[in-house]
């Protein structure tokens, strides 16, 4: 039963005056028009694919050829060489792999020890290192456990598992396998490697092919190692590992092991990709195949992670696995500016007007070589390092470890020197606030009466930089501004497709029409004018539309997250519910319960709106810089696209369907579809 009685009113008139202004803004901005448009989000699911899914070319063609298909790959010589790999390396004894790697460090030291004495070189490491790391293997070789009964027993074993997702009583736990011997012979072969390349190199490349073995058991951990290296592999590896984790997804779809929902979104998100493939092959001048195609690739990791990060705790280690990757690398970039390494780079690079801004010399690029671009992945993770200051982290240990993260993303965002990129971060962490409580607006309130004297609080180099946006007198504005008017002259030739991706195909159409002083610039310096350029504007109109799609979907999810007992927030569909929630009863008394679903709803309603609030701030940005210039920026673009759709489907479910008690977690979470008269086998 619905109550109607209004808050408490406040012992301070002010208060009360403010909870009233507040409360009129809010049903202002999200009761009218706007706000119920902003939450008509299309369910197809409903319709088209409802009926597709019930018709007869399911029932007599699509069914059978997956069924034919998985029993074929279930019965494949590869499937069960796959099957034997993992079984014996799981079972293997944990002295083996203790002989294997000792004696491959033993070898590799030798070899680089007579390399460095038969050179006569300078630098002892090359074979000091292995021996040293040698050592750290002999515990090993006292082990009496399978790898398997120490992944089991261990903590660092039990953070393995839920990292990968996999059950302990999967796990053999009983079977003996491996030979000292052939450890030995094995090292010795692959030491012999060391003579060409550094024996960390052999090291990374077995670590690889260990993770691709989990890739292909857990397309999940796939996604996770996506949003964790994302800033730290170059752009080959992620292409690879994207390409890698969306086949090991089809396979275990094919295999009815995993399942998926198509929603509106992912429909207006594939005519996009096909204007990504068109403007690869049908380009206006030669285009590159290698641009377009990581081009392609990225994008549709979109489907990766909406497709397998389908429980909120796959979604939550996403989370946390890129907080944590952008602070490491935002740590290295604050290293690196106060070191010599940046010193001078941003008057060399033509990245500093020296005129106006004389006093910076450097500025923060970390692992992605620009400034620019370095400031888009952080503005992109800001908001979801703030969530987890908030809702993800349980302990105080984590809450520590979420506020550091949060202030060294902040910290090396400052040291950017990113107008454009600080002003998407204050208006990505308004907008995630404004989500939180509805009670943010006070905070606002203050901030405009503090306006005036941001000039005295905030050091007065950062208020010089910030308070110049727009600033015709600086040389890089100017600059922009003569690229906008080049590109206006060619937006028209490119209606149905673009001049296509790459270097060639940019200069070949660029020079001969830009204006003088512009002719080498590699790009438009705003997002949206380049997706006309490179693909055409039938290309962009498809991005918005699968942007509009995105938004429309969060909104329509607050508006489900909504306290039905509270009557401010009965009219508002993208505000918070109140800290103080009601019974379920109605009777307005505070319960236990009350106060768990409300928290729950706060809790997911923020998890889906961070990374919203990120992709918006990028967008911001992209009207003052090509956000995608950087392959890796790319990704996690449409990463962070897919968690935010990710969140939004889980959190769905999670409010419209109640988990009965003693049922499984997330483990046996992915309910696969069954396959009539075939056993299925644990995937």
């Amino acid at each position: 039963m619905r109550s109607d009685r209004r808050d408490k009113p406040s012992g301070s008139v002010i208060i009360s005056a403010l909870d009233r202004f507040c409360e009129a803004v809010y049903v202002r901005l999200t009761g009218g028009a706007l706000g119920t448009a902003f939450s008509k989000y299309p369910d197809v699911s409903n319709t088209l694919f409802e009926r597709l899914s019930e018709s007869k070319l399911r029932s007599r063609f699509l069914t059978p050829a997956r069924r034919a298909i998985a029993s074929k790959l279930e019965d494949s010589a590869a499937s069960s060489l796959y099957g034997r790999l993992v079984r014996y390396l799981l079972c293997g004894r944990m002295r083996v792999f203790g002989v294997f790697l000792f004696s491959f460090l033993v070898y590799s030291a030798i070899f680089a020890a007579l390399g460095f004495f038969r050179q006569k070189g300078d630098d002892p490491s090359s074979f000091v290192v292995p021996a040293i790391a040698a050592l750290g293997c002999v515990p090993l070789l006292a082990s009496k456990r399978t790898l398997a009964q120490s992944l089991a027993s261990s903590r660092f074993g039990e953070f393995v598992l839920k990292l990968t997702g996999t059950k302990v009583e999967r796990l053999d736990l009983e079977r003996l396998t491996g030979r000292g011997d052939l450890a030995l012979i094995l090292a010795l072969a692959l030491a012999l490697f060391t003579l060409a390349v550094p024996f960390w190199a052999v090291l990374l490349a077995l670590a690889a092919l260990c993770g691709l073995l989990v890739i292909f058991a857990s397309p999940e951990f796939g996604t996770i190692c996506l949003f964790f290296f994302m800033p730290i592999l170059p752009t080959a590896l992620l292409c690879a590992l994207a390409v890698l984790v969306f086949v090991s997804f089809i396979l275990k779809a094919l295999l009815a092991r995993r399942v998926f929902r198509v929603e509106a979104i992912d429909v207006a998100l594939f005519p996009f990709i096909l204007t990504l493939i068109g403007g690869t092959l049908f380009g206006a001048a030669g285009t590159s195949l290698a641009s377009g195609a990581v081009f392609t690739v990225f994008c549709a990791c979109f489907y990766v992670t909406v497709f397998t990060l389908t429980t909120r705790e796959w979604i939550r280690r996403a989370a946390i696995a890129m907080v944590i990757s952008c602070a490491l690398v935002s740590a290295y970039g604050i290293v690196q500016y106060f070191t010599q390494s940046a010193v001078g780079n941003a008057v060399e690079n033509g990245w500093i007007d020296e005129k106006m801004f004389g006093y910076i010399t450097a500025r923060a690029t970390a692992t992605l070589d620009n400034p620019n671009m370095l400031s888009v992945y952080l503005i992109i993770v800001l908001p979801t390092a703030l969530c987890a200051i908030i809702t993800l982290a349980r302990t105080a240990f984590e809450r520590l470890a979420a506020i550091a993260s949060f202030g060294i993303i902040a910290a090396c965002l400052a040291l950017t020197w990113t107008r454009g990129a600080w002003l998407g971060a204050i208006v990505a962490i308004v907008i995630l606030v404004m989500v939180w409580s509805r009670r943010s607006l006070y905070m606002f309130i203050a901030g405009l009466a503090a306006f005036p004297f941001l000039p005295y609080i905030l050091p007065a180099n950062i208020w010089a930089r910030f308070s110049s946006i727009g600033n015709m007198m600086d040389s890089s504005s100017a600059y922009r501004v003569n690229i906008l008017k080049s590109a206006g002259a060619l937006l028209p030739r490119f209606t149905m497709n673009g001049l296509g991706f790459g270097e060639e195909s940019w200069f070949a159409v660029w020079l001969p029409n830009a204006l003088k002083g512009v002719e080498t610039t590699q790009h438009t310096h705003n997002l949206y004018i380049q997706i006309w350029l490179q693909t055409g504007l039938i290309s962009l109109i498809m991005f918005l539309i699968f942007i509009a799609l995105l938004f429309l979907s969060n909104f329509n999810f607050f508006r489900l997250a909504q306290n039905a007992n509270d009557s401010v927030m009965s009219h508002v569909s993208i505000g918070p519910m109140k800290e103080a929630p009601q019974g379920a009863d109605g009777d307005g008394e505070k319960t236990a319960s009350g106060v768990a679903v409300e928290k729950k709803k706060t809790a997911l309603r923020l998890e889906a709106a961070a990374p919203a609030c990120g992709i918006f701030a990028a967008l911001l940005m992209g009207f003052t810089d090509y956000i995608w210039y950087n392959y890796r920026v790319l990704l996690i673009f449409w990463l962070v696209c897919g968690l935010s759709s990710a969140n939004v489907r889980v959190g769905r479910r999670e409010l419209e369907y109640k988990k009965p008690s003693g049922s499984p977690t997330e483990a046996t979470a992915e309910i696969p579809i069954k396959t009539s008269g075939r056993k299925r086998r644990n995937g």
